[in-house]
């Protein structure tokens, strides 16, 4: 079995890559000529992907309907594959797909006319059927949109997936998050192409953010997921968003600041989308000039947000500073050291708390404790009173996350308490590993507990993993 980026790859995985690089096919199309190499590469992945994907089971196709926003498989929600996919199932609804279908044989000329379909403007008249006809028209007859399915089967897919959402307890944070990826998409496309920016839609953006907070931090705080590299699926800046709003909210109370906080931190990384794509997803070790045109994405950052003309210039500072140090050192260099400013401070901190506890093709997820122990070494990197105040914020286990106590039993971490090592968690199986019902589970204050019951290991997010 093929590796990728080093990292070897399970069915479910690879189905997780098949649908990223699906998304990542359609904005290219949206973006970029059929010629261009953005546009080659992410359909040619795409054949590549599906072809490894269908050597486990030997099967002559892969059927992906759409439920509930959700893309399923063998009747599976797909929810980690489906938090970037908005825009993409809102392309196959448009043609009025059900879902996708795709067979083994699918070349990347194949995929190239789908999304050169899919990116055409749907007629008042259009149906799957009609759809499909124009790409058998083209040659192209590997790669379709399924029919709708009929009322009675969607009912019961339905409910299904209902089902297995509620027991994540993540219903109400999916369209959330899938939202905000759609949104983020928008504005690369917006930037890329040169047009002007639209911030009001960002600042509502986040403002949906924090009410779910305030209602409920684990479910949204559980689902930021992790991609074998990020183009176009936004789960670094999502998750660098995330963590700044929920710090922050615990330093004050003002609404309109934490929205300028969390807009900037959401937009921290937009400057990326001028650095070349060789450089911003190279498989090896920059070279030197890669490394100075991927130190430049603060600087191009500015620049998108200035010419907007009317940016918050705290989106602005934190663009152009999250990799400055307290003392205004690392990059981009600048004429005068004085001490950076508070919020590209926190954002900072964010950032590299995210890189640090991300799992990437080169190594696995670092747990929270280890990153901390890295970030207070980092002398004059971080300002040490924020930094120590996020860590009693985000806790040793940050909510959201699965972890399994001493008592053999799983659960979610619900928040934190006094004692960033022991937070509350909501019990979600028995102590023999079977999955509580929501009406069942329990929250289990460790700070205020049995002593002896403690928290073993982190077991990563809390998403739906694949398609088991």
């Amino acid at each position: 079995m093929d590796e990728l980026f080093g990292v070897q790859q399970d069915e479910s995985t690879l189905l997780l890559r098949l649908v990223d690089e699906l998304v990542i096919s359609l904005v290219n199309t949206r973006v970029y000529s059929s010629s261009h190499t953005r546009v080659q590469w992410s359909t040619m992945e795409a054949s590549r992907l599906l072809g490894e994907l269908l050597g486990f089971d030997d099967t002559a196709g892969l059927r992906l309907p759409v439920v509930r926003e959700c893309f399923v498989h063998d009747g599976h929600p797909l929810v980690d594959a489906s938090l970037a996919s908005s825009r993409l199932i809102k392309s196959i609804h448009d043609h009025k797909g059900g879902g996708l279908h795709l067979d083994r044989a699918a070349t990347q000329a194949d995929f190239q006319m789908f999304f050169e379909e899919l990116t055409r403007k749907a007629g008042a008249q259009e149906s799957a059927e009609a759809f499909n006809q124009r790409l058998q028209e083209r040659g192209c007859r590997t790669v379709r949109l399924l029919a709708p399915m009929e009322e009675d089967a969607l009912r019961r897919q339905d409910a299904r997936v209902e089902e297995q959402l509620v027991l994540h307890g993540i219903p109400l944070a999916l369209p959330l998050y899938q939202a905000l990826v759609d949104h983020l998409q928008g504005l690369t496309i917006q930037a890329t192409q040169g047009r002007k920016l639209g911030f009001e839609s960002t600042q509502g953006a986040v403002d949906k953010l924090l009410e779910q907070l305030a209602k409920d931090s684990k479910s949204l705080l559980g689902m930021a997921r992790y991609e074998l590299y990020d183009a176009f699926t936004f789960g670094h800046s999502i998750r660098v968003c995330l963590l700044a709003l929920n710090f922050a909210r615990t330093l004050t109370d003002d609404l309109d600041l934490l929205n300028r906080i969390g807009t900037a931190a959401l937009l921290h990384d937009l400057g990326k989308v001028r650095v070349s794509f060789e450089t911003l997803y190279s498989r090896e070790r920059l070279t030197e000039e890669q490394r100075r045109e991927m130190e430049r994405h603060p600087v191009y950052g500015a620049e998108i947000l200035l010419d907007n003309g009317d940016t918050d210039p705290l989106a602005i500072a934190v663009a152009f500073g999250h990799h400055h140090t307290v003392d205004m050192r690392g990059y981009p260099k600048v004429l005068h050291r004085a001490r950076g400013a508070v919020v590209p401070r926190i954002v900072k901190i964010c950032d590299v708390f995210e890189a640090l506890t991300a799992p990437r093709p080169y190594k696995a997820a670092m747990p929270a404790v280890r990153a901390y122990r890295i970030m207070l070494s980092m002398r004059n990197h971080f300002d040490p009173l924020l930094l120590r105040r996020f860590i009693a914020v985000t806790g040793f286990y940050p909510t959201g996350t699965m972890v399994a106590l001493s008592n053999g039993v799983q659960g979610k971490v619900d928040a934190q308490t006094h004692d960033p090592r022991r937070p509350v968690v909501e019990i979600r199986t028995t102590e023999g590993g079977e999955a509580l019902a929501p009406n069942d589970r329990r929250l289990l204050d460790l700070a205020h507990c049995d002593p002896a019951i403690r928290v073993l290991a982190s077991l990563g997010e809390a998403t739906i993993q694949g398609a088991h």
